[in-house]
């Protein structure tokens, strides 16, 4: 009985984990919603007038964007894969301990070599620019940072601004709420 308890709590505790790593339950995760930003390589190509990037520097440049593109293909599809070989060996009522320590440990295993590679990636992207680029690169990313702290703060008064006129308009409104 008591084993049988151990495994139940094991396997909620286990199902969570799997669940927040797959975005699941309240939202998704932090390295979820990270993903969508647009990676250094991009960046660096898309600005590639303005850094005045040589030839051989887009060349490498963009063979290094397939080649990270790839990867991140296949360490997705691994990650995915050894979630779903942990969310079987939990739904086993007499699931073997080691097994799912096993398999949990596999799965980050997977997640820390997906991070290192980016960050590889990163020091590549770094290595073939030109000390000007990188510090033209850093001037212009600071500006866009600063632009677009100005517009999500522009944003929240735009919401806070129109929310006081919809107040102003609806006054009825507003009074029916603090009675209820």
């Amino acid at each position: 009985m008591r084993k049988l308890f151990l495994v139940a709590i094991l396997l909620l505790v286990s199902a969570g984990f799997v669940f927040a790593e797959q975005g699941m339950g309240m939202g998704q995760s932090k390295h979820m919603k990270m993903e969508h930003k647009m990676s250094l390589i991009k960046q660096v190509l898309m600005m590639a007038d303005y850094l005045v990037l040589s030839n051989e520097q887009l060349e490498k440049l963009t063979d290094l964007d397939i080649d990270s593109q790839i990867n991140m293909i296949k360490d997705k599809a691994a990650i995915e894969v050894a979630n779903l070989e942990l969310k079987k060996l939990l739904r086993n009522y007499s699931a073997d301990k080691t097994a799912i320590d096993t398999a949990i440990d596999k799965l980050y295993d997977l997640k820390k070599t997906k991070k290192k590679n980016l960050i590889n990636t990163h020091f590549e992207v770094i290595s073939i620019l030109t000390e000007v680029q990188i510090n033209k690169l850093k001037m212009l990313r600071m500006k866009m940072s600063r632009m677009s702290e100005t517009m999500k703060t522009m944003g929240t008064e735009m919401k806070m601004g129109m929310e006081m006129m919809h107040q102003q308009q609806h006054p009825t409104m507003q009074q029916e709420e603090k009675t209820e």
